[in-house]
Parts: C-alpha cells; sequence; structure tokens
C-alpha cells in the first residue's frame, strides 16, 4: 500500500535550507512505496533539478519566518491542507510545525539560534525575546511529534538545555549528507583578485552574528603580526547582513587587513565546489551550528580544516579537522600555522569524508527508516 506523506518546506530560503531541499527531493525516489507532497516556497520549485515520480512540489505563499504569517501557516494553514489531503503523516522539515497534529508528525530541528547560547548572549533584548518566542513555538511542535531529527547530537543537547521537558526517546540523529563532487568544475568561474598572495585560507559562510568574523579578522592580523603571508577569502555579501557587513569592511580598513583578506562575495553552490581545490586551508570560526556544511565539503574536495572547537565542530569534523579555542584569536593563528605546515593534514581530511557514508542514498535510507518506526 503506498503511503501518503506531507512534507512542510515553506521556510527554506538559502543556505543549508535550500541545499538540503534541492538535494533531498531528487533522493525520495530510493522510497517507492511513499508518496510526498512538499510544501514549498515558488521559487523552490525552480531550485530542483530533477523530481522523481513518487514527489509533487506544491509552491506556497512563503510567510515570513516568525512572522504571525507563518504562525497562520503552522497553525490553520497547514491543518486545512492536511485534513482535505488526508496523509498519513506530516514532516516539518524547518523548525516549526502544528502545536495540534490530526496526524503523526516528525519535526526536523535545524535552526540552532534559539538554543545557542554564544548567540543568545551576543544580541539585543528585542532579538532575543524574538528568539524565545520563536523557541516556544518550535517546543510546541516538537511536543506534539512523534520523533524529532537533529543532523547532530550536539544540537539535540543545545535543545535539551532549553527545552528539558523533552525525553530523548524523541530524539533521532540523522546526519546531513553531502556529496563528494562527482565532477571535476572548471577552477576559473570564480574571479580572484590578481597576484593574492599564498597561502589561501577560505572561510566559505554567508555574515551573520554567530558566524564568528570578528574572531577570524583578530586572527588574521594575529597572523600578519607575526609575519605570515597569506591571503583570507570571505564569501560575504552586505544584504545578508547589513550592519554587519559593513562593520566587517570597517574592522579590514581599520587594521590594514586589505591586502590580506579579500571580499569576493557570494558565490553559487558550484562557484564553491569549484573553488574548494583551489585554496590551500578552509577556516570555519562558526559559534552556533546544527551540523556545519563546510567542514565536510572541504573534506570531500581534499582540504584540511581549523575548526572553532565547539561541541558540533567537533562531532562533524571529528579526527580530519584541527580545532582551536573557540573565542582564542591567538590559539586560531597558532592552529592554522600548524597545519599548514603539516603535510598529511589534507589527506587526514579526506581519510575522515571516507570514513563514513555521508551520501544522499544513506540519508534517504536512514530517513525512511524513521519514516516507517512512526506509522508501525
Amino acid at each position: 500500500m503506498m503511503r501518503q506523506v506531507a512534507i512542510t518546506a515553506v521556510g527554506a530560503q538559502m543556505g543549508g535550507a535550500r541545499r538540503h531541499l534541492t538535494g533531498f527531493v531528487p533522493a525520495l525516489a530510493a522510497l517507492p512505496g511513499w508518496r510526498f507532497e512538499i510544501f514549498c516556497a515558488p521559487e523552490a520549485v525552480s531550485w530542483v533539478d530533477v523530481v522523481p515520480g513518487n514527489v509533487q512540489l506544491t509552491p506556497v505563499a512563503s510567510p515570513a519566518l516568525g512572522s504571525l504569517g507563518r504562525v497562520w501557516w503552522d497553525q490553520v494553514v497547514l491543518g486545512q491542507l492536511l485534513a482535505q489531503r488526508q496523509p498519513d503523516l506530516l514532516v516539518s522539515l524547518l523548525n516549526f510545525g502544528p502545536a495540534r497534529c490530526t496526524v503523526p508528525q516528525i519535526n526536523f530541528q535545524r535552526n540552532p539560534l534559539y538554543y545557542c547560547d554564544y548567540y543568545l548572549g551576543n544580541i539585543g533584548v528585542a532579538e532575543r525575546t524574538l528568539a524565545s518566542l520563536r523557541r516556544w513555538l518550535c517546543m510546541l511542535a516538537m511536543r506534539s511529534s512523534a520523533r524529532v531529527v537533529t543532523p547532530s547530537a550536539g544540537m539535540w543537547q543545545m535543545i535539551k538545555r532549553y527545552v528539558p521537558i523533552l525525553t530523548d526517546e524523541l530524539s533521532v540523529v540523522l546526519p546531513h549528507a553531502v556529496d563528494a563532487p562527482a565532477h571535476t568544475v572548471p577552477g576559473n568561474i570564480v574571479d580572484l583578485p590578481a597576484g593574492a598572495p599564498r597561502p589561501w585560507l577560505l572561510y566559505p559562510s554567508h555574515a551573520a552574528p554567530h558566524k564568528g568574523f570578528e574572531l577570524l579578522l583578530r586572527t588574521a592580523r594575529q597572523l600578519r603580526e607575526a609575519g605570515t603571508r597569506f591571503t583570507l577569502f570571505l564569501t560575504i555579501e552586505e544584504q545578508d547582513w547589513p550592519a554587519g557587513v559593513r562593520a566587517i569592511r570597517a574592522q579590514i580598513a581599520n587594521w590594514n587587513l586589505q591586502n590580506c583578506v579579500q571580499v569576493l562575495g557570494r558565490l553559487s553552490q558550484a562557484e564553491m565546489i569549484a573553488f574548494y581545490p583551489q585554496v590551500d586551508l578552509v577556516v570555519f570560526p562558526s559559534l552556533c551550528e546544527s551540523f556545519g556544511f563546510p567542514i565536510l565539503e572541504a573534506m570531500a574536495c581534499g582540504r584540511p580544516v581549523v575548526a572553532a572547537g565547539t561541541v558540533v565542530n567537533r562531532e562533524v569534523g571529528g579526527a580530519g579537522a584541527s580545532y582551536y579555542a573557540a573565542e582564542d584569536a591567538l590559539d586560531a593563528a597558532n592552529a592554522i600555522r600548524a597545519v599548514l605546515q603539516d603535510a598529511d593534514a589534507a589527506a587526514r581530511a579526506q581519510r575522515h569524508f571516507h570514513s563514513f557514508d555521508w551520501g544522499w542514498a544513506r540519508y534517504v535510507r536512514d530517513f525512511g527508516t524513521v519514516l516507517q518506526e512512526v506509522i508501525k
């Protein structure tokens, strides 16, 4: 008997959420006994190259995350759609979902900001209040769910600190899928400044308060003052975080880092995959992640990684990366220098990537197991 699953993914707009959706949809072809209807933003339909026969993408008006419109969608409109479709199961793919659900619900928690001590301790009162409201909405959805899926065990522990009422029996850790590049992408598609000194360091991230840019610039200053030649590339764009990006650019100028820190602007996923093999090291100073795609993407491309020593970063990077005390710029600079001198660093990164099946086939197979457990 064909099982019917409704999936709400209306909040998938950019970054990891978009990356997940574009890989997830084609991979669902591996579950032929299930039929999926995915409610998504209208623009998301064009992101997916292959939509298998057991998947229907249903574009819906995309309410702003955290707004009254999003609450109305989750608590009212989605309920009406479920009453019409009568699915066997609902999967809420992006944090929020119905507080009362008429069918079994699987809730995916993938946004760490509502549970991250560093982030919550470094934002204003208004932003912290909004984060608390969003966390409360997430809690209502989780309490009405048969399973709560996180991409890392560290993410689940972050949730439990803020929502201790949840039991560990609800938890399923389903690591994100990160496929190794299937082919070589031409390396000249990224427009690089002429004469940028080696080694090249890359931080592949959009700009946000929790991404560790202040620490990274202090690290660059430490490296320069110690006489280390390098170029650090940033893939940030002002529209992502206008005030923050302006502050980053101002700090680069104030500390006279223009010759060693280059802002490339946002890169597409294809451009990023092409750029990884060209750099000498990927640095990942983010202090608040649920998973950390760039760590594994870099390793898949054979690039060594130096990351902030957070619980989640260590869980994902394992023995394949090097770590520093998360808010210590001197320790970060020392770690970068050590890895640049380590002839085995790149091979160690690749060994870690190949020590586990990160592919979409594994991901969807495990997802199917969760579906079966809930409906059995």
